[in-house]
């Protein structure tokens, strides 16, 4: 079969839709289907438009990205270029894969696609949900266009039922959404760094606990709540953990960076800026929990992450965490509104090596059994071939 992903940003800063279109193109590649990826230039901030889109080959899968322009003004990686040459793309597609609904591409596939009557997959990545950032703005686009592209898809590839929910309030019927959990390649974290790398690259104690957080500095992500907590387990006497804020800025650094200061933790806490491959993967193996201790999710990667790397999870107790966090053995859900809740929940954890050590198991079992990039890729090929049977 022949796949075409397309997805607004190709680049390992844009966090889980790029590791889910990766590991799943992979995936693909290896029962021999051909995947190609159609995606922009975003993250490197060119405003070259005459350019031709660059081609490369990795894994088996072609990538093309086109530039954008106006990326200052409009959000949503318009690539005029994309114009010339989708057509082609999609007539040698038996199935497109839309891993957004609000971007240029996601637009202009829909309307190519009915020419060609090449049918799509829409997956959203938790973005249906207008949370954070020009309410407005996608308010009016969910309702026109956005409403367009989810209607014509063929079908909708839900996270959870949360996505579910949403779908459904935008007129999408039940039958045409189907729920896929993301998966983890397990391959990749069969041979893990070597434990206490992480601690020596950052000069971290022996003999202090590890706090991680991983992801992206937004007020979305509740680290104003971790950070209050860290106070108070200071507060309370407990001074041997220091937290671990892994990730890219997203507008709210200054904000977290001010907080610590105020508070007077910056001897409690690490901020790294983003980590790729072996040094994310060695983060993960030297933390003795992970918090996620955010307002909002759908299906978080980095908690599955965690998992594969033994990590026990302390998470918000929202809907897109209730459904992959399992509370009291692969970790903690805390009450959202209470950081005397997480305080606890982190002491518990952090001054129990056995309890460590049992949800560390299960996080490995239930990873292992529910969550393979195998077992997802075995439900994306059936909504594949039934989409385009």
């Amino acid at each position: 079969m022949r796949i075409l992903q397309v997805i607004p940003v190709f680049n390992q800063r844009f966090g889980g839709p790029f590791t889910v279109v990766q590991t799943i193109s992979k995936e693909l590649v290896k029962r021999g289907h051909e995947v190609k990826i159609l995606t922009t230039n975003a993250f490197s901030y060119t405003k070259d438009l005459v350019s031709k889109p660059v081609r490369y080959k990795q894994y088996g899968y072609e990538v093309i990205s086109f530039p954008r322009s106006l990326y200052k003004l409009i959000p949503f990686n318009v690539s005029p270029q994309t114009l010339t040459f989708i057509s082609d793309f999609i007539k040698w597609s038996d199935v497109i894969h839309l891993h957004s609904w609000r971007h240029f591409h996601d637009i202009v596939v829909c309307r190519y696609s009915k020419a060609s009557h090449t049918p799509y997959v829409l997956q959203s990545h938790g973005s249906l949900v207008r949370k954070v950032g020009m309410k407005t703005v996608k308010l009016l686009y969910d309702f026109t266009l956005g409403l367009c592209v989810a209607k014509a898809a063929s079908k909708i590839i839900a996270l959870n039922r949360l996505e579910v929910f949403y779908a459904m309030k935008l007129g999408v019927p039940r039958e045409k959404i189907v729920i896929m959990p993301n998966g983890v390649e397990l391959a990749e974290y069969k041979d893990l760094p070597r434990k206490g790398s992480f601690r020596k690259k950052f000069r971290i104690p022996a003999t202090k606990k590890i706090i991680l957080y991983l992801g992206r500095i937004h007020w979305i992500k509740g680290l104003d709540i971790l950070v209050k907590a860290c106070y108070l387990m200071k507060k309370c006497g407990y001074r041997n953990f220091v937290l671990v804020i892994v990730g890219p800025d997203d507008g709210y650094l200054h904000i977290i960076k001010r907080m610590v200061t105020q508070l007077r933790l910056q001897e409690f806490i690490l901020f790294t800026g983003p980590l790729y491959g072996k040094m994310k993967l060695a983060a993960y193996t030297d933390a003795d929990v992970y918090v996620l201790p955010s307002r909002y999710e759908t299906f978080p990667m980095t908690v599955l992450e965690a998992y594969a790397c033994g990590v026990p999870v302390i998470a918000s107790d929202i809907e897109g965490l209730k459904e992959i966090v399992v509370n009291g053995k692969t970790g903690y859900l805390f009450s959202l509104q209470s950081t005397m809740d997480l305080t606890t929940k982190i002491l518990t954890l952090l001054t129990n090596e056995y309890l460590r050590k049992r949800f560390s198991k299960e996080a490995v079992r239930l990873v292992r059994t529910k969550f393979s990039v195998e077992k997802a890729v075995n439900l994306l090929e059936h909504v594949y071939e039934r989409v385009v049977g």
